[in-house]
This record gives structure tokens, C-alpha cells and sequence, in this order.
């Protein structure tokens, strides 16, 4: 048990967020936050949080291609997730699927929430792109 919790500052800091995916912190931490999030799932395959967990480590990485393919399933698993449309519609605009980025940010502005105005400024991101 303790092993597990040893890990867990890491894999916290480096996928509690993707605004703070962004931003500068040891990538040293990256490999075992995903392995943790990828055991996470494998004990419980719908959980949530290891989803978007797991999604945060492989975009901290810029590993998007993986990120996008995590916040994909953790939408079809939680429809009603508007932090995973939202980072999936981010996700997809930086690899250039404005398109689906689009119905992604347009889905978690619908789903609102405490983060109605992120999702918006997401969605608005994307309008300007095109």
C-alpha cells in the first residue's frame, strides 16, 4: 500500500488538470502517472477520473493521439462527462480534427457546469481557428 501512495504526488501533479498539463513541471513524473492511471484501469475499466487521469499524462507528454483516444472513451463511458468532451475537444483541435473538435466543445457546453465558461472559451478557441 505503500508503493502505491508514494507514487501518488506525481501522478496527481502531473494529470490533475490539463491547464496544468501545460504548464512546467519534472516530465520524469509522466511515465508512472500513466502506468498508475493504465493499473487504475485495468482493475476498474470505467473509472472516470483514471480516464481523464490517463488522458492529462499522455497530453503533458504531447502524446495527443493517445490523450484524444482517452478522452474518447471516457466520453462514450460517461456520456454526461463535460470535462472529458471538453479536453477531447482541445485534444482534437491541436491534431487538427477541428470538425470533431467542434462537436466535442459544442456537446460540453450543453452538459455545462461549475465549467461552463472553460467550455465555452474552448468552443470559442476552436470557432477562431477555422
Amino acid at each position: 500500500m505503500t508503493s502505491r501512495r508514494a507514487g501518488w504526488p506525481s501522478w496527481r501533479r502531473c494529470a490533475s488538470s490539463r491547464a496544468r498539463a501545460k504548464r512546467s513541471f519534472p516530465k520524469s513524473m509522466c511515465p508512472a502517472a500513466r502506468r498508475a492511471y493504465a493499473t487504475a484501469l485495468e482493475r476498474s475499466p470505467h473509472n472516470l477520473l483514471a480516464r481523464i487521469g490517463l488522458g492529462n499524462t499522455a497530453y503533458a507528454m504531447r502524446d495527443l493521439t493517445a490523450a484524444q483516444a482517452a478522452y474518447r472513451q471516457a466520453t462514450r463511458d460517461h456520456p454526461q462527462a463535460a470535462d472529458a468532451w471538453n479536453n477531447l475537444a482541445q485534444t482534437s483541435l491541436e491534431l487538427g480534427r477541428k470538425s470533431e473538435a467542434m462537436l466535442a466543445a459544442q456537446r460540453a457546453v450543453e452538459l455545462g457546469g461549475p465549467r461552463l465558461s472553460h467550455y465555452r472559451a474552448t468552443a470559442k478557441v476552436i470557432v477562431e481557428s477555422r
